[in-house]
């Protein structure tokens, strides 16, 4: 509920309220009592938060800080395994939509979009299904 709260909010504000964020950090906590990863895995994908933060210093207002928190407390949650196909999602998910919305003229070449919602999207996916298409993944090249 707290990721379709999100999103809808980020998409009709292009915010994402610390309110929300601070829920899925708490959630965040309690998972470590849930699924057992290893703590320093949790630290990594929380981890992918510095890319975003270090991609905002290349280019300015890549991502906007609601998006990095997000990232942040859901890395901790799901681990760097999880977390790396979240974003892998998150991010070709939200380059289709904006490949589509600009050939589509809707929008400008540099126009900003909410990036919370694919962020969400990933995670789910990455919380369900993040080992398995992991997996699936390495198979294709070491198998």
């Amino acid at each position: 509920m707290a990721f379709l709260a999100i999103s809808i909010i980020d998409i009709e504000t292009m915010t994402i309220p610390n309110q929300l964020n601070i829920t899925i950090g708490i959630l965040a906590l309690l998972s470590m009592f849930i699924w057992h990863r290893p703590f320093f895995s949790r630290v990594l994908g929380a981890a992918f938060s510095g890319t975003m933060l270090l991609m905002n210093f290349v280019k300015e207002d890549s991502f906007g800080g609601g998006d990095i928190k997000l990232c942040f407390f859901t890395g901790f949650m799901l681990g760097i395994v999880n977390m790396t196909v979240a974003m892998l999602i998150a991010i070709l998910s939200g380059g289709f939509c904006a490949m589509i919305l600009i050939i589509m003229h809707q929008v400008k070449l540099k126009a900003h979009m909410a990036f919370g919602p694919f962020i969400c999207l990933g995670c789910l996916m990455g919380l369900i299904y993040g080992e398995k298409l992991a997996l699936f993944y390495l198979h294709l090249f070491f198998y």
